[in-house]
């Protein structure tokens, strides 16, 4: 389903959801992805995020998303 990146994020679970907000870039919250997993990656780079890389590529685990 088609959402924007901040709607994607919107739905996750705290603490990640509060992290992944405070992360994204100002220009990527109205584009429109077509999964969870774009939309994560799409948000920010995870590598120069606060909770670096393993973090979010561990809530993509975590929560089952499959990479299209």
């Amino acid at each position: 389903m088609t959402m924007t990146i901040e709607e994607y994020l919107d739905e996750l679970p705290e603490p990640w959801r509060t992290k992944a907000l405070a992360n994204m870039l100002e220009d990527a919250a109205d584009l429109p992805v077509d999964s969870f997993t774009d939309a994560l990656l799409d948000a920010f780079r995870f590598e120069t995020s606060p909770e670096g890389a393993e973090y979010w590529w561990a809530l993509l685990d975590e929560l089952g998303e499959d990479d299209d």
